[in-house]
């Protein structure tokens, strides 16, 4: 089994896997904020990830009861946390945004995101200048499907 040292600030208490076969660690806000309606924040968590695996990276997803519960969407969709993005500085962050009509608060300690460990490859890229060969397998741009 694969090993990741995870920092969890004191008085954070509400993380981890909750039952015995969830995919998502739990993490919770750092602190108490407020989120205006149609407005955004950075919602820091404090943990800091550190993995030296090379064959899998810390995602970050919203919780999914955020949406229905407090109006609330992750901007990004899905946070990619760099495998060198693990220093004192480099706590996690969730951009938050309340799409309701009301200021929602988020309290010090609330269950807010998930991580979620992803297996990836980093392939070797061939940059190539001559469009043309790409033009075969057109489909007819974004949105072509529909059409």
């Amino acid at each position: 089994m694969s090993k990741v040292k995870i920092y969890v600030p004191k008085g954070i208490n509400d993380v981890g896997y909750k039952t015995k076969d969830s995919v998502g660690y739990d993490i919770c806000s750092l602190e108490r904020v407020k989120i205006q309606a149609k407005s955004s924040r950075l919602v820091d968590t404090g943990i800091i990830i550190r993995t030296d695996q090379k064959d899998f990276f810390p995602a970050i997803f919203i919780r999914s009861s955020l949406p229905v519960k407090k109006n609330l969407i992750m901007l990004n969709s899905v946070g990619v946390i760099d495998l060198d993005y693990c220093g004192e500085k480099d706590s996690i962050k969730l951009n938050l945004y309340n799409i309701g009509e009301k200021e929602v608060v988020i309290e010090k300690g609330e269950r807010i995101g998930q991580i979620v460990f992803l297996r990836f490859e980093r392939p070797e890229l061939e940059e190539v200048s001559d469009i043309e060969i790409f033009e075969k397998n057109s489909r007819g741009g974004f949105g072509s499907t529909d059409k």
